[in-house]
C-alpha cells in the first residue's frame, strides 16, 4: 500500500475517533451489553471423558469366535461395540443406579474409538462439573458390566447347551455298547456305532473345557473421568472482551462513514479544494509568552507559508478580503495574523475590521475601542483621524455603532476608504464576515483579491463549492484558501458595547493581554488597562 494513503487515512480515522467520541463509547456499551447477553443465555455446560480397554468375550462383536485378523475386521467390530455404549439396557440401568434420566435435559453421551485401537472413549456433557463426571464414569462402568453379563449368559447357555449333548451322547454310547456286546464282529454296524458315539463325547467334552476356561473379563477403565474445572466453549469473559471490541471497531467504522458523509474540510486534504490551492493549514496557537522568540517562531510557521502563498498571487500594493466560509466564524486570527506575518517581512501593512458583527480585531491585538470604520461610512470623517497604530500595523477599526451602519458597508465608499489605505501601504487586510453574509459580499466586491478560510470540521465541501459560486457571480478574484481550526463560536457585536451616552467610549479591554500590547493601548488611550 502506498505510504500516502496510510497518511491519508490515519488522520482521518483520529479525527474521526476524536469529534465521534460519544458515538464510540455508545458502540462499545452496546458490544459489551450484547456480551453479557448472549453468556447470560448460554446454558452452562461441563464435559468429562473417559477411556475403556475392552477384551474379547463370548457373545459380543469383538470375540475369540469373531476375533479380528485385519484392521478392517477390527474397525467393524470396535464400532459396533461402541454402539452397544448408549443401548436402553445400560442407560436403563445407569438411569435406575443415578436415580433420574441419564442422558437428561441438557446432556450429551458422544462415543469415539480410536482408529486401530481396542479402545472406546466416552465423552460426556452436562450442565454440572459433577454430573458430568458422574455420567462419564457411569457409562464407563455400567457398559463394562453390561458386557459382563452378557458374555456370561452367552458362556452358561453355551455350556448348559454341551452338558445336554454330552448326555445324549453318553446314552447313544451305552445303548450302541450293549448292541456291539451281542456281536462277536467289530466291523458290525454296532461296533461302528460304539466308535461313532465314543468320538463324538469326547469332542462335546472338550468343547464344554473349553467353554468352560473362557475368560469373562470385560475390559477395565484405563482413563478415570475428573470432575471438569473449565466450562464448555470460550470464557465468557472472553466472549465480553471480543464483543465490546466488535462494538468499538463498528462505532470506529460508523464515525469514519459518517465523517464521509458529512462531507466536512479535514486537516488531511490535498493541497487543493474545489480548484483553488490551499496555502496553509493553521494550527490552534498557544497564548504568547511575551520574550519568547522560539516560541513566537514556531507560532507563526504556518503563516509564514500562508504569507508566501498570498505574497506570490496577490499583487502589492493592492487590498486583500479575508472571509470565513462558514456562517458565525470570525477571520480577526487569521487577518490579523497575517498582517503580522506580512510586516515581519517589511511589508507596511494595514488592517481593517470590516465585520460589523465583530469585535475580535480588537480584541486579539489588545487595542481599546474607538472610532473607526463605521464612523468613516456614516459621517464621511477623514480616515486619517480614526486610524490607531498597533504592533507596526495601520489598523482601522470596527468603529463605535457598526452594527447600525451595515447598512453603508454595500456603498461605494467602502471601496473609497480600502482604496485610500493602499496609498501608503503595500497590503491592506480587510477581515470581513462570513462569505454566506451580505457584509462579506460588501468587502469581497470592494477588494482585489479574497482569501477564504475554511474551518476543520465544521465547514464542508459543498459550503466551499458554493462560496467560491457565489464569488464568481460577483466579480471577486479568490486566490486561494487556508484550513483553520475550529474555535468556539465568535461573540456578537452590539453597539452598546462600544459607545455610551454623550460619546462617552467604553474600553472593553480583553483579559490576557501581553505587556506589549497593553503598552500600545495606553499610548492610544491612556485610559486602557
Amino acid at each position: 500500500m502506498d505510504t500516502s494513503e496510510v497518511e491519508t487515512r490515519s488522520p482521518l480515522i483520529v479525527g474521526a475517533l476524536r469529534r465521534n467520541v460519544l458515538l464510540l463509547l455508545v458502540m462499545l456499551v452496546i458490544g459489551a451489553a450484547a456480551g453479557v447477553a448472549y453468556t447470560g443465555s448460554q446454558a452452562a455446560s461441563y464435559t468429562a471423558r473417559s477411556a475403556i480397554l475392552i477384551k474379547p468375550l463370548p457373545g459380543n462383536p469383538l470375540s475369540q469366535d469373531t476375533a479380528t485378523s485385519n484392521g478392517a475386521q477390527l474397525t467393524v467390530a470396535m464400532a459396533t461395540e461402541s454402539g452397544l455404549v448408549d443401548i436402553p439396557a445400560v442407560t436403563t440401568q445407569l438411569s435406575k443406579q443415578l436415580g433420574r434420566t441419564v442422558p437428561g435435559p441438557g446432556e450429551q453421551l458422544n462415543v469415539k474409538v480410536p482408529t486401530g485401537a481396542q479402545i472406546i472413549q466416552i465423552e460426556f456433557t452436562s450442565t454440572t462439573a459433577d454430573r458430568a463426571r458422574e455420567g462419564a464414569q457411569g457409562f464407563a462402568d455400567t457398559y463394562l458390566k453390561y458386557r459382563s453379563e452378557r458374555a456370561a449368559t452367552t458362556q452358561k447357555t453355551e455350556i448348559d447347551s454341551l452338558k445336554k449333548q454330552i448326555d445324549a451322547a453318553q446314552a447313544d454310547l451305552k445303548t450302541a455298547s450293549s448292541e456291539a456286546v451281542k456281536s462277536t464282529d467289530t466291523r458290525s454296524y454296532a461296533s461302528q456305532q460304539v466308535q461313532l458315539y465314543a468320538d463324538r463325547l469326547a469332542s462335546l467334552n472338550d468343547d464344554l473345557s473349553g467353554a468352560q476356561a473362557v475368560a469373562s473379563d470385560p475390559g477395565s477403565v484405563i482413563t478415570e473421568p475428573s470432575t471438569p474445572t473449565n466450562r464448555d466453549g470460550l470464557n465468557p469473559w472472553l466472549i465480553i472482551l471480543v464483543t465490546t471490541l466488535l462494538g468499538g471497531l463498528m462505532g470506529a467504522v460508523l464515525a469514519v462513514t459518517r465523517e464521509r458523509r458529512r462531507d466536512l474540510v479535514r486537516a488531511e486534504d490535498g493541497p487543493e479544494m474545489a480548484g483553488i490551492p490551499v496555502f496553509a493549514r493553521l494550527r490552534r496557537q498557544p497564548r504568547r509568552r511575551h520574550g519568547s522568540e522560539a516560541k513566537e517562531e514556531q507560532e507563526f510557521e504556518a503563516y509564514r507559508r500562508l504569507r508566501a502563498g498570498v505574497v506570490a498571487n496577490a499583487q502589492a500594493p493592492g487590498s486583500l478580503a479575508v472571509t470565513c466560509v462558514s456562517a458565525d466564524e470570525s477571520a480577526a486570527t487569521v487577518a490579523s495574523q497575517l498582517a503580522l506575518a506580512l510586516r515581519k517581512s517589511d511589508f507596511q501593512v494595514a488592517l481593517v475590521a470590516a465585520d460589523p458583527g465583530d469585535d475580535a480585531i480588537e480584541r486579539e491585538l489588545g487595542i481599546p475601542a474607538g472610532p473607526g470604520l463605521s464612523d468613516v461610512l456614516g459621517d464621511d470623517a477623514p480616515i486619517g483621524a480614526v486610524l490607531t497604530q498597533a504592533r507596526g500595523l495601520t489598523i482601522l477599526r470596527g468603529g463605535l455603532k457598526p452594527v447600525s451602519s451595515r447598512e453603508l458597508y454595500a456603498g461605494p465608499r467602502l471601496r473609497t476608504v480600502i482604496e485610500e489605505l493602499t496609498t501608503g501601504h503595500d497590503y491592506v487586510i480587510v477581515s470581513s464576515a462570513s462569505a454566506s453574509s451580505a457584509d462579506g459580499d460588501a468587502a469581497a466586491t470592494a477588494c482585489d483579491n479574497t482569501l477564504m478560510i475554511v474551518t476543520e470540521g465544521r465547514t464542508t465541501h459543498g459550503q466551499v463549492s458554493n462560496a467560491l459560486g457565489r464569488f464568481d457571480r460577483l466579480g471577486a478574484s479568490v486566490i486561494g484558501a487556508a484550513v483553520a481550526p475550529a474555535a468556539p463560536r465568535r461573540r456578537r457585536r452590539s453597539d452598546s458595547h462600544h459607545s455610551g451616552e454623550a460619546g462617552d467610549t467604553v474600553v472593553a479591554e480583553p483579559t490576557g493581554l501581553s505587556a506589549e500590547a497593553r503598552v500600545t493601548a495606553r499610548a492610544v488611550d491612556p485610559t486602557a488597562g
